[in-house]
This record gives C-alpha cells, sequence and structure tokens, in this order.
C-alpha cells in the first residue's frame, strides 16, 4: 500500500483493478495516439490520452492541488455544462 499512500500525499492518480484490463488500456491508447489527427474526435488538448495543460486553463490557480484533483475538476465543469 506505500505506493498509494503516495500517490495520496502528492494527489496523483492511483490505478486499482484487473491487470489485464489496464494492460490492455494501456496499449489501446498507445494505438489511438499513434493514429494522425484526422482519425480523432478529441483535439490533442481534450483526449483523455493526453490530458495537456490546455484543459486545466478555465481553473482558478487555487483550485489545482495536484493532477488527481484537477481531473476530478474538469470532470465537475463537463457534468454541470451537460446539465446546462
Amino acid at each position: 500500500f506505500r505506493v498509494r499512500e503516495i500517490c495520496d500525499k502528492y494527489d496523483l492518480p492511483y490505478t486499482t483493478g484487473n491487470f489485464a484490463v489496464q494492460y490492455g488500456k494501456s496499449w489501446r491508447t498507445i494505438a489511438k495516439l499513434s493514429l494522425p489527427d484526422r482519425f480523432l474526435t478529441d483535439t490533442r488538448d481534450d483526449a483523455p490520452e493526453t490530458r495537456s495543460e490546455r484543459m486545466f486553463d478555465g481553473l482558478d490557480a487555487s483550485e489545482r492541488r495536484g493532477l488527481k484533483s484537477a481531473i476530478a475538476a474538469v470532470r465537475a465543469r463537463r457534468r454541470e455544462k451537460r446539465a446546462q
């Protein structure tokens, strides 16, 4: 459990679950990122595989502690937009 504690300390996402599923998703991500842009539905700034800094531009600096918090804030913001 030491790795999980380190992830919590530095506000990093910690993934749990079946190793085979995680491995398969990693290969899927590699395959998607190797495609030319015209085959992708999201831009490189919004794609879940890249999580670039531009994706988090709309967040107030005080809201951002770490990657895990930033991802949660972006998801909440998207849910609010969909609800409107």
